[in-house]
Formats: C-alpha cells, sequence, structure tokens
C-alpha cells in the first residue's frame, strides 16, 4: 500500500535537501581551501629544514672528500612527531651526495624552491628542492626535504570540523523552525479540513473565507462552489423525488380503486370494464415513469456530463417520424415530415431523440382526430426543428409555463401528466438551444420550435 503524500513533509524536504546540497557543497569547498591553508602553513616549516640542510652541506663539504653530515644535527633538523621525514644531497652531476636516492631522482631544484609531490611506496609526500651556490661541480647543488602529510591532513580536517560544525547546528536548528513554521502554516488547511468533516450531508452553506490565507483562499472557493452545486443537485432530487411522489400517487391510488371495483363485481362484463379502467392507469402510471426519468437524465447536472458529436438532426427526425406512424394512424392523423437533406449540429443522439420523440408524442396527444401534424428541419444560420399540429392550441398567456414541470392548461382534461415540454426545455438548454411556442401558420393550432446551433458537417456518401 502506497503511503500517503504529505504535504508538510514534502515541503520540509523541499526545503531541507537543497540547504544540505549546499551545505555538501560548501564543505567541500572548506576542505580544499583549509588543505590550501595547511600546504601554505607546512610548506614554510618544509622549507626552513630544506635551508638548514644546505647551510649544513656547505659548511660539512670538502672538496674530493665524500659528504659526512653529523647524524644528530640532521635528526635535530629533520625530527617530525607527526610525520617521516626524507632528505637528499645532490652535486650538480646529479650524484648523490647524502640522503635518500630515490628522493634525489624525483625532481630538480630551479632558481626558486619548488613545492610538489610525489609517492613513495604508496605513500603520498610533499617536496621542496631548493639550489646550493655551489663553487665546482662536486659541491652539493641541491637539497630536497620531504615529509608525510599527516599533519596537514589533520590541520585540513580540524579546520573543517571548526568551520562546519556550527552549520551542521544550524542547519538541524533550521530543519526544526522550518518543520515547526510548516506546521503553524497548515493549521488553515486543517481548519477547513475539520469545518468539512463536522457537517452533516444536508449541510452545504459555504465555508468562511475570512481567516483564510490568500494560497487557501482558492482551495476553500472550490469546495464552497462544489458545495453550491451538490446543493443545486440535492435540491433537485429532493424535487424531482416530491413530484414523482406526488404525479404516482394518483395513478396508483386509481389503480387500487380499479382492482378492488373488479374484485367485488359479481358479473363479468364488469370486470373486464373494472380490469380496462386498470389497463388505462397502469399504461398512464408507466409513461409517467419513463418521463420521470427521461426528466431525471436531462436534469442540467446529470446531462453535463453526457458526450456530444457531430450529427445529422434531419437523419434523426425522419427515423423519429417513420417511428411514430403507426401511433398517427391509429388516431386517425396526417403525420408528415418536411426538411432539408442535411442538419447538421453538435449533440448527444439519444438526448435529441427523447427531445423529437416528446415532441410529436404531445402534438398527436392533444390533436384531435382527422387532424395534422408536421414535423420539419429546416437549416439557415442555425438549425430548426418544429413540429406544427392542428389542435386547439395553447393561449399566449400559457405557453410559457406549460415548459414548467407538471404544468397543464386549465380544464384540460387529456390523459397528459405535463412533463412532455419540460423535458423538451432541459434537452434544449443542454445542448445550448431555445424552444419556442407560438400558434400555427394559419392561427389554428400551435408549433413549438427548438432552434439548435449549426455545425460545419458533411455526412458520409
Amino acid at each position: 500500500m502506497n503511503r500517503p503524500l504529505s504535504l508538510r513533509r514534502t515541503l520540509v524536504l523541499w526545503l531541507f535537501i537543497p540547504l544540505a546540497a549546499m551545505l555538501l557543497v560548501w564543505a567541500m569547498v572548506v576542505y580544499l581551501g583549509a588543505h590550501r591553508f595547511a600546504n601554505k602553513a607546512y610548506d614554510k616549516a618544509l622549507l626552513e629544514n630544506a635551508v638548514d640542510m644546505s647551510d649544513l652541506a656547505r659548511k660539512y663539504y670538502l672538496p674530493g672528500q665524500p659528504l659526512h653530515l653529523p647524524h644528530e644535527v640532521v635528526h635535530a633538523i629533520m625530527m617530525d612527531a607527526r610525520d617521516t621525514t626524507y632528505y637528499a644531497v645532490a652535486d650538480r652531476q646529479g650524484r648523490i651526495l647524502a640522503g635518500a636516492p630515490w628522493l634525489a631522482q624525483a625532481g630538480a631544484a630551479g632558481d626558486r624552491p619548488r613545492f610538489y609531490n610525489v609517492r613513495h611506496r604508496g605513500v603520498p609526500l610533499r617536496v621542496v628542492a631548493v639550489s646550493v651556490p655551489a663553487a665546482s661541480a662536486q659541491a652539493p647543488a641541491r637539497v630536497l626535504t620531504a615529509e608525510t602529510l599527516n599533519k596537514r591532513n589533520h590541520l585540513a580536517q580540524a579546520l573543517l570540523l571548526e568551520i562546519l560544525a556550527p552549520q551542521v547546528v544550524l542547519l538541524l536548528l533550521a530543519a526544526g523552525l522550518v518543520w515547526f513554521g510548516v506546521r503553524r502554516g497548515l493549521v488553515p488547511l486543517e481548519r477547513v479540513r475539520l469545518a468539512v468533516e463536522k457537517r452533516s450531508a444536508t449541510h452545504l452553506e459555504p465555508l468562511s473565507l475570512e481567516q483564510a490565507p490568500e494560497e487557501v483562499r482558492p482551495l476553500v472557493g472550490a469546495i464552497n462552489s462544489l458545495m453550491e452545486r451538490l446543493q443545486g443537485v440535492l435540491a433537485t432530487q429532493q424535487d424531482f423525488i416530491a413530484d414523482a411522489a406526488h404525479q404516482l400517487r394518483t395513478p396508483l391510488a386509481g389503480l387500487k380503486g380499479q382492482i378492488d371495483l373488479a374484485l367485488s363485481q359479481p358479473r363479468p362484463e364488469e370486470v373486464r370494464h373494472a380490469l380496462n379502467q386498470a389497463r388505462v392507469s397502469t399504461e398512464r402510471m408507466i409513461r409517467l415513469s419513463h418521463q420521470l426519468l427521461a426528466l431525471a437524465r436531462n436534469e442540467p447536472h446529470a446531462a453535463a456530463g453526457a458526450s456530444m458529436q457531430k450529427l445529422d438532426l434531419a437523419r434523426l427526425a425522419r427515423e423519429a417520424a417513420m417511428e411514430w406512424v403507426p401511433t398517427a394512424l391509429k388516431k386517425n392523423l396526417d403525420l408528415g415530415y418536411e426538411g432539408d437533406q442535411e442538419a447538421p449540429v453538435l449533440g448527444n443522439e439519444v438526448s435529441l431523440r427523447e427531445l423529437i420523440a416528446n415532441l410529436l408524442d404531445n402534438a398527436l396527444r392533444y390533436t384531435p382526430a382527422g387532424g395534422a401534424v408536421t414535423l420539419a428541419v429546416a437549416v439557415a444560420e442555425d438549425v430548426r426543428l418544429s413540429v406544427t399540429d392542428s389542435g386547439p392550441g395553447i393561449p399566449a398567456a400559457h405557453r410559457a409555463r406549460v415548459l414548467e414541470r407538471f404544468y397543464r392548461l386549465p380544464g384540460e382534461e387529456n390523459d397528459g401528466c405535463g412533463l412532455g415540454l419540460a423535458i423538451v426545455r432541459e434537452i434544449a438548454q443542454a445542448h445550448g438551444a431555445e424552444v419556442a411556442i407560438d400558434a400555427a401558420p394559419g392561427g389554428n393550432g400551435c408549433r413549438v420550435s427548438v432552434r439548435l446551433p449549426r455545425l460545419a458537417y458533411s455526412s458520409p456518401a
């Protein structure tokens, strides 16, 4: 199981790791500088030893005789408590007059003292070579002194520890202060968490922004926006449940009454009549349930996630007209289609089929026998879908209200439930379309139009 991400730990690491890296680089710089300082300090002492050995070689040199240096004096000059020391004396021809032969072969002296590093048997050494003024070729010409690097390394390490130790302590102290500061800085987030955690499912009022820092306010604002949307969804859901319960109560009560009546009738024809009435109530309840579900699917909050694609609305309209022909023939109505070959729109096919079906159902339901219903699609700057019927029409004073849920015209005796045009409005709004209701051409009947944005679209051949 992955460990959850800690904002506090992330912030401290992002602050501490760069500081630790800078301290490491600084330690390297300090260590190199300490080595340079140690070399400079001890090179001076090494040079003094070489000068003393040069004076000693000149003092004890006898022309034509081997060079013999007093052991006690050499020991006094080259003695070192921490390092091993070496010396060599050579003439102008490179012959070794005294000391270590390998050291005399390691380098040559110039007019000025020359310092360099060598290795002897794997051990690093610091060497200085100085020139000795000599009167003859056999006289001492070079003196070299060398020592191991123990005291130099020790001094460099001591300097490094002396300089870095306080800085390490300061770094650890800074890390602790940063941890504490980040913890204190995240207190507003903790307050937001507690404020959200303590709320019930129905407590969706916005959180206060008064004490929220500037960086936290966008988060609180996003939470408030989410709560506002959830509050809208919850209110819509509650309204839908209340409307559904209210609308289903009537047909269910009627169905129960018809069943009770059928059970109480002694004659078969009376039982058959009661069952026919129960069947009508059942059909009405089924239709109401279907429209309630359609309305729930096309609520603004539910329809926001519906996938949109390029569609030919004319094709959908033609297919819908053919599907509703049997219903029109059953009611002795003339159902026709008029329209362009193509009507490109951006939409959800299922929702648009539902929109057309509700428009046709509404027109066929309210148009008396012998009338006509026309489904038309016209393409201009936009795409206009319209259903025109020869029914009683809708008075101008009620045309805006019939788009509301469960609204029915006063005195209407049709078995409609007042949801068809409400569903049309919800689907149209989800597609950025407008719904308009006016009288049919000639003044008889009603025309419901839906205007949708047009797309540049070409159907496949």
